[in-house]
């Protein structure tokens, strides 16, 4: 699920990047402003996202319980 993310994050931070060589100031600008923006979100979701799911989630033990319920029966 993390690899289409991870897919248009260097996508973009490619098109930003080439942004950088612009001499355009407003253009310039507008490159800086989407890698940073590329690189919080990635930062985002990748870490933070991931640590509340850890912290918040369900645990392990708790999305066995279908099939320890039914392996149990058997």
């Amino acid at each position: 699920m993390g690899e289409p993310v991870l897919a248009s994050a260097i996508t973009t931070l490619s098109t930003a990047l080439i942004m950088l060589i612009a001499e355009n100031k407003f253009i310039y600008k507008f490159g800086v402003m989407l890698i940073m923006t590329v690189v919080h979100s990635s930062i985002g979701s990748f870490v933070v996202f991931l640590v509340l799911c850890d912290c918040f989630g369900p645990s392990s033990t708790s999305c066995n319980r279908g099939s320890t319920i039914v392996v149990s029966k058997l």
